[in-house]
């Protein structure tokens, strides 16, 4: 808080001055309060919703996904992966046995 109260005539501050920087202080620090508040309120909501939220787009990112790819047949894996240039496990799990 910045004191801009000057002494008056009789050399003592000006009160009235004092108690308008005083009122208009603490004002501000209501309205500090208040937004504060609106922001914890909305963080709870958000925090609450956000597993709804989380699901929702998984979900839309999954349907889209599952439209953009190809199916996968489901008799034959090995013979499916060998077709799209896999390699057999064995062949490169040595690179992550020894880093």
């Amino acid at each position: 808080m910045k004191t801009s109260s000057q002494p008056n005539q009789n050399g003592q501050c000006d009160q009235l001055s004092l108690a308008e920087e005083l009122r208009q202080e603490s004002e501000r620090l209501c309205n500090l309060a208040a937004k504060l508040k609106a922001r914890e309120e909305e963080l709870s909501e958000m925090e609450m919703n956000y597993p709804y939220f989380k699901r929702f787009v998984y979900d839309a990112l999954k349907a889209e996904a599952l439209k953009t790819i190809e199916e996968i047949p489901n008799n034959d894996l090995e013979a499916y992966a060998r077709q799209q240039g896999a390699m057999p496990l064995k062949d490169f799990i040595h690179i992550f046995d020894n880093p």
